[in-house]
């Protein structure tokens, strides 16, 4: 089983989830596709690790409902005692980062825009995910021990990072506007 099989079945311990939403949820942290994340779902519930309802749609197609079996569950379990895999990063951006010198002012002003406002688009969707999680927690403890702590850590990093990924966005428009005035080692982030 792969790495965002493992993820899948890890979203589904604490509730029933719909590919759609299985998709948007981990796209937080792991980017994929609806057409990568139904293969794996049939396959999973093949295998016994989920199991699905049906919600009949007179205006479209019946919707599935996947659940988490105990032997999913279990598979979980395995899984989080595992080592983990160093991160793999594959982003296009900072080929383009590597090389823009080349670009006139225009051209770094538009490939850092385009990179801040995915940053604010990832921090306007975790924080109205967050807001959700509050809403549903309303008056109950939220601990460690309860069952949204991890979903509520992992909104928070993915925040944090797309922050930093912001700040890091300001520094270097401060470091182009400034290029003639400055050593950029002496510039600090």
């Amino acid at each position: 089983m792969n790495t965002l099989s493992y993820g899948l079945l890890g979203l589904l311990i604490n509730e029933s989830l719909s590919g759609y939403d299985l998709t948007n949820r981990a796209n937080i942290f792991w980017h994929t596709t609806h057409s990568r994340i139904y293969p794996l779902l049939g396959k999973l519930e093949q295998e016994g690790y989920v199991t699905f309802s049906l919600i009949r749609q007179s205006d479209k197609p019946d919707k599935k409902i996947y659940s988490l079996t105990e032997k999913g569950l279990n598979a979980v379990k395995l899984w989080l005692k595992s080592p983990t895999d160093a991160p793999v990063t594959k982003d296009e951006f900072f080929f383009k980062v590597y090389c823009m010198h080349v670009l006139d002012s225009s051209g770094i002003d538009k490939l850092l825009t385009e990179r801040e406002n995915m940053y604010k688009s990832r921090i306007k969707y975790c924080t109205e995910r967050i807001e959700h999680l509050r809403e549903f927690y309303s008056g109950k403890l939220l601990t460690t021990n309860t069952t949204g702590f991890g979903r509520y850590i992992t909104l928070k990093k993915a925040i944090s990072d797309a922050e930093n990924g912001l700040r890091w966005c300001t520094w270097v428009r401060e470091l182009y506007e400034n290029s003639s005035e400055i050593n950029i080692f002496e510039y600090d982030l």
